[in-house]
């Protein structure tokens, strides 16, 4: 009979492990490139988007606050109209040459994406609070998505390093919080109870003996 119960405690054990798995992955930074399973992995968080559509054209500085956040570079930030390389009718530029820049954003956020154009195949840098967590590779035309997501911690600053020619900026999406976490099926949590169930009956006997 304890054997049984000790089968079935450890089989609640392993589908207590395989639900909370997910948390454990979600622990840092998650960069992709991937902006179908970057809106898989934030589905249900409420984006604000900037489109830049109504972003003021020609050299704006190095430094310029848009909705929700301040664009920071090295170089000069540009405002672009929708006759040159742009998603929608405005988008934003920052040149020259090894010129990082830096989204910072007004309040913390979780998750982040965002398009980058470029006419020039290379790789950058990726950094979140500082820390590079992943590398860039742009195709060398058209636009490509960036993404990143941390459910257990926040951040304020993604940063965009070493890219070779001038990049154009379309579409920043960013969200706080984090996605429902998922309810157990009614077998796991049977196979749980199950198990506890046993650990309590176990630990009873060996105080009768």
């Amino acid at each position: 009979m304890i054997d049984r119960y000790k089968r079935a405690l450890k089989a609640g054990v392993a589908a207590l492990v395989l639900v909370f798995a997910g948390t454990a992955a979600d622990a840092a930074p998650v960069f992709t490139q991937d902006e179908a399973a970057f809106n898989a992995a934030t589905a249900g968080l409420t984006f604000t988007t900037e489109t830049f559509d109504t972003a003021p054209l020609g050299d704006l500085g190095t430094i310029e606050a848009f909705n929700g956040f301040t664009l920071a570079a090295s170089s000069t930030i540009s405002g672009l109209d929708s006759s040159t390389f742009c998603l929608t009718p405005n988008c934003i530029s920052i040149g020259s040459s090894s010129s990082p820049y830096t989204l910072i954003f007004d309040t913390p956020v979780n998750a982040v994406g965002f398009f980058i154009g470029d006419g020039n195949g290379e790789t950058s840098d990726f950094l979140v609070d500082g820390t590079v967590v992943g590398t860039i590779t742009t195709p060398g035309s058209g636009f490509t998505f960036v993404g990143v997501y941390d459910f257990m911690n926040s951040f304020t600053e993604v940063t965009v390093e070493d890219f070779l020619i001038i990049h154009e900026l379309e579409n920043v999406s960013f969200a706080s919080g984090s996605p429902s976490a998922p309810i157990p099926e009614p077998g796991t949590l049977a196979l749980i109870g199950t198990g506890l169930a046993g650990l309590g009956i176990a630990a009873r006997r060996r105080r009768k003996g």
